[in-house]
Protein backbone atom coordinates (compact mmCIF):
# COMPACT_ATOMS: atom_id res chain seq x y z
CA UNK A 1 0.00 0.00 0.00
CA UNK A 2 2.83 2.39 0.78
CA UNK A 3 4.16 2.09 -2.74
CA UNK A 4 0.82 3.29 -4.14
CA UNK A 5 0.80 6.19 -1.70
CA UNK A 6 4.31 7.17 -2.78
CA UNK A 7 3.26 6.91 -6.41
CA UNK A 8 0.25 9.14 -5.76
CA UNK A 9 2.49 11.68 -4.02
CA UNK A 10 4.96 11.52 -6.90
CA UNK A 11 2.21 12.02 -9.50
CA UNK A 12 0.73 14.89 -7.51
CA UNK A 13 4.13 16.58 -7.21
CA UNK A 14 4.76 16.04 -10.91
CA UNK A 15 1.44 17.68 -11.81
CA UNK A 16 2.23 20.63 -9.54
CA UNK A 17 5.65 21.03 -11.13
CA UNK A 18 4.13 20.94 -14.61
CA UNK A 19 1.58 23.58 -13.59
CA UNK A 20 4.40 25.76 -12.32
CA UNK A 21 6.44 25.28 -15.49
CA UNK A 22 3.44 26.24 -17.64
CA UNK A 23 2.80 29.33 -15.52
CA UNK A 24 6.41 30.49 -15.75
CA UNK A 25 6.61 29.79 -19.49
CA UNK A 26 3.45 31.81 -20.13
CA UNK A 27 4.72 34.75 -18.07
CA UNK A 28 8.13 34.67 -19.76
CA UNK A 29 6.51 34.40 -23.19
CA UNK A 30 4.42 37.49 -22.49
CA UNK A 31 7.50 39.35 -21.25
CA UNK A 32 9.49 38.23 -24.32
CA UNK A 33 6.78 39.62 -26.62
CA UNK A 34 6.77 42.92 -24.74
CA UNK A 35 10.57 43.16 -24.97
CA UNK A 36 10.35 42.57 -28.73
CA UNK A 37 7.88 45.43 -29.03
CA UNK A 38 10.15 47.62 -26.90
CA UNK A 39 13.07 46.84 -29.17
CA UNK A 40 11.03 47.87 -32.22
CA UNK A 41 10.01 51.11 -30.50
CA UNK A 42 13.64 51.79 -29.53
CA UNK A 43 14.80 51.27 -33.09
CA UNK A 44 12.14 53.70 -34.31
CA UNK A 45 13.16 56.22 -31.65
CA UNK A 46 16.76 56.07 -32.89
CA UNK A 47 15.66 57.47 -36.25
CA UNK A 48 16.86 60.99 -37.05
CA UNK A 49 13.54 61.72 -38.76
CA UNK A 50 11.41 61.91 -35.59
CA UNK A 51 10.22 65.05 -33.89
CA UNK A 52 10.55 65.47 -30.13
CA UNK A 53 6.78 64.92 -29.86
CA UNK A 54 7.05 61.60 -31.71
CA UNK A 55 9.95 60.55 -29.48
CA UNK A 56 7.90 61.48 -26.43
CA UNK A 57 5.04 59.31 -27.67
CA UNK A 58 7.42 56.38 -28.18
CA UNK A 59 8.84 56.90 -24.68
CA UNK A 60 5.33 56.77 -23.21
CA UNK A 61 4.78 53.46 -25.00
CA UNK A 62 8.08 52.13 -23.61
CA UNK A 63 7.06 53.25 -20.12
CA UNK A 64 3.72 51.45 -20.52
CA UNK A 65 5.55 48.27 -21.55
CA UNK A 66 7.82 48.53 -18.49
CA UNK A 67 4.74 48.91 -16.30
CA UNK A 68 3.19 45.84 -17.94
CA UNK A 69 6.31 43.76 -17.25
CA UNK A 70 6.21 44.92 -13.63
CA UNK A 71 2.51 44.00 -13.47
CA UNK A 72 3.23 40.51 -14.82
CA UNK A 73 5.99 40.12 -12.22
CA UNK A 74 3.73 41.31 -9.42
CA UNK A 75 0.85 39.00 -10.25
CA UNK A 76 2.64 35.84 -11.38
CA UNK A 77 2.17 33.67 -8.31
CA UNK A 78 1.89 29.99 -7.64
CA UNK A 79 0.30 28.83 -4.40
CA UNK A 80 0.61 32.36 -2.97
CA UNK A 81 4.36 32.50 -3.70
CA UNK A 82 5.94 35.02 -6.04
CA UNK A 83 7.53 33.40 -9.06
CA UNK A 84 9.10 36.61 -10.31
CA UNK A 85 10.10 38.95 -7.52
CA UNK A 86 8.54 42.35 -7.87
CA UNK A 87 10.67 45.29 -6.87
CA UNK A 88 9.10 48.72 -6.58
CA UNK A 89 12.00 50.03 -8.61
CA UNK A 90 11.15 49.41 -12.30
CA UNK A 91 13.36 46.86 -13.98
CA UNK A 92 14.58 45.13 -10.80
CA UNK A 93 12.50 41.96 -11.09
CA UNK A 94 14.05 38.48 -10.78
CA UNK A 95 12.90 34.97 -11.56
CA UNK A 96 12.94 32.73 -8.43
Amino acid sequence: MERISNLDEFLSATRENLDLIILVREALHRIENILGEMRTLSERAASDNLTSSERSTLQKKINNHIAEIDRIAAFTEYKANEIISHDEQPGNNKLH
